[in-house]
């Protein structure tokens, strides 16, 4: 999850800072080869970054519904599981062509809310 979120903030990073200023300066008419690479970048750093997070969130919630790490309810547990599940489907509808699947993008409310009560029960002591 921690290299997922590292690409995240390089999304974020390109996105905000170099992509807005090139984009201002005219670079995407003036120099198109520079445009393109910091725009191939940040498309690697988005197709990166989401499966890296979601592989170790889903580890994560596998591992609760498995050993039950965090003492989460068992209902709790199966629910963060199919939600973290479902927040694949925008990803793989995207890559795929199956737009259908992309309205599963909602599904990350509920896997993130998951995710900060699981990163609570951690902070709150629960001896792991």
């Amino acid at each position: 999850m921690t290299v997922g979120m590292m690409f995240f903030t390089g999304v974020a990073l390109i996105n905000g800072w170099v992509m807005h200023y090139l984009t201002a300066h005219g670079a995407p008419t003036s120099v198109p080869l520079l445009y393109d690479a910091f725009n191939r970048l940040l498309l690697g750093y988005g197709w990166l970054g989401n499966p890296l997070f979601l592989a170790g969130l889903t580890g994560v919630a596998v591992l609760e519904v498995r050993y039950h790490v965090v003492r989460m309810p068992p209902a709790l547990a199966w629910a963060g599981l199919v939600v973290v599940l479902l927040s694949w489907g925008r990803g793989i509808g995207s890559a795929t062509g199956l737009y259908f699947l992309e309205p599963l993008i909602f599904a990350n409310v509920p896997a993130f809310l998951w995710l900060a009560f699981y990163g609570w029960r951690v902070a709150r002591g629960i001896t792991l």
